[in-house]
């Protein structure tokens, strides 16, 4: 398998720099890895603090 169709963050990483999640995400879709990403099991003002 070469990529994934989707990646998906499941909850929100409160342990986890927001700039350090949202660079490696772009790195994976940037790298061909995955085409997308998505989330489920967060709130929307913690998409929004990620995008």
């Amino acid at each position: 398998m070469d990529y994934f169709d989707i990646y998906m963050l499941h909850y929100f990483d409160t342990a986890t720099p927001v700039e350090q999640t949202i660079g490696t995400l772009n790195d994976i879709v940037r790298f061909g890895k995955a085409r997308y990403i998505g989330v489920s099991t967060m709130y929307t003002w913690q998409l929004a603090k990620i995008v």
